[in-house]
């Protein structure tokens, strides 16, 4: 009984936990996963890498260049219409709620491309200055 009265005292609890992030922290070290050592690459170990990155890169870039041309194509067939004074287009027959939608990912869209296409710039520039292209 009062063993109990002791235990559910609200300090005890605090001190208690205190105690066990003490020693978590004491052997953190012990917990966590030891970092590996950086291997040691030959040059043309890391040549032959690099030839596979680039590959991979060329090959996740013609991915990329093939959806930017299926969003026009999409893109395209929303605006003519519209210009053209179709009044059964999505635009000409949306709600105010829908537009708003369509105007919250528009924008948050382009803020991503602009950021994709300055990092692309960015890598470009270093790619061609680093190998003295």
């Amino acid at each position: 009984m009062i063993l109990h009265r002791i235990l559910m005292h609200p300090w005890l609890k605090i001190v208690i936990l205190l105690v066990c992030m003490g020693v978590f922290w004491a052997f953190s070290e012990s917990f966590l996963a030891p970092e590996k050592a950086v291997k040691q690459r030959s040059s043309q170990q890391l040549k032959q890498e690099i030839v596979e990155r680039m590959s991979s890169l060329l090959d996740l870039r013609s991915k990329l260049i093939e959806t930017d041309a299926k969003t026009q194509q999409v893109l395209y067939k929303q605006i003519k219409p519209y210009a053209e004074g179709d009044k059964k287009c999505f635009l000409s027959s949306a709600t105010m709620q829908q537009l708003q939608q369509v105007m919250q990912r528009l924008r948050e869209e382009q803020a991503r491309s602009e950021k994709e296409l300055k990092d692309r710039e960015r890598f470009l520039a270093f790619v061609t200055s680093s190998m003295n292209i």
